[in-house]
């Protein structure tokens, strides 16, 4: 199966994958094998048994090998430009957000980033630790334009932070020179998936709207 036979909701097993390699960016592509990468995931991440990736792979084993399996052989051969679809062609719009706990308070914080796609799927909710809602804006761009690298295709990529776009945007930051990896990986990602980034207020962004509907205790 080649990447491009990916189903729509197969964007939640390209995820689970991409947030796999966020966390270790060292995992070899070149010699990891399906069944490696989906028990990575889950025991990097300590899910819980009743986490919807988990039940995605109980319930699917040989789906999740399969999607795993598409993912490596896509890493190994990257998708050409040539063959990329558009973001219009394809219609895919996916929504970022990051909520923390304890903002500002080093070694305190617990931040969240997520990305919901127009039909209100949950592409990824993750914890990613002690990071500033910022870094949290900017991680969530990241990941889900990695997705979008993964699955060979463009995005629209919608975010309410005006702070992290503009850092996507140019490709570093204005004042956080610690933040510049993020935003040069945010940008490099935009112009080889050929994807866009586009800021909306608040009140239009899916993921944030998750959140809040998540998370009963506020994040800022």
């Amino acid at each position: 199966m080649n990447i491009s036979q990916l189903k729509k909701n197969d964007y939640l097993w390209e995820s689970m994958f991409a947030v796999a390699q966020a966390h270790n960016p060292d995992i070899n592509f070149e010699t990891v094998t399906p069944e490696e990468l989906v028990t990575y995931y889950i025991k990097k991440q300590k899910l819980g048994k009743k986490h919807q990736y988990v039940e995605i792979v109980e319930r699917e084993p040989v789906r999740a090998l399969e999607i795993a399996k598409a993912v490596i052989e896509n890493r190994k051969q990257k998708t050409t430009e040539v063959n990329r679809p558009s973001a219009q062609a394809q219609n895919i719009a996916l929504y970022v957000d990051a909520g923390t706990y304890n903002n500002g308070q080093v070694g305190a914080q617990r931040t969240r980033i997520s990305c919901v796609d127009a039909h209100d799927l949950v592409i990824f909710d993750v914890e990613i630790g002690d990071k500033t809602i910022n870094e949290g804006e900017i991680l969530a761009i990241v990941l889900a334009l990695t997705i979008v690298q993964l699955a060979g295709c463009s995005a629209e990529i919608f975010s309410d932070s005006k702070i992290a776009v503009g850092w996507a945007s140019k490709g570093k930051t204005k004042d956080a020179p610690g933040r510049d990896v993020y935003a040069k990986k945010a940008h490099d990602l935009l112009l080889e998936t050929k994807s866009k980034l586009t800021w909306v207020p608040r009140e239009q962004n899916k993921a944030g709207q998750f959140i809040e509907r998540t998370y009963t205790k506020p994040m800022g």
